[in-house]
């Protein structure tokens, strides 16, 4: 059920960030989507993921998590 979850999760923040790029806390949804790529084993996708995020939000808390 846990990896059902996930996966739904990952569903939304794709949406979100496909549909709502204006989104004021994209920055978040960019971090928590490659979190959870990387929790079902998808670390490229996850790393392309942490990647944007640190060069399009620099400035971001999340960006400062990951370096």
């Amino acid at each position: 059920k846990s990896l059902a979850y996930t996966k739904k999760s990952i569903e939304n923040y794709r949406n979100i960030l496909q549909n709502y790029p204006n989104y004021p806390r994209v920055a978040e949804a960019l971090f928590f989507l490659a979190f959870m790529l990387n929790d079902v084993g998808q670390e490229k996708e996850a790393l392309d993921m942490y990647n944007k995020l640190v060069r399009t939000y620099p400035e971001s808390p999340k960006s400062v998590l990951i370096d």
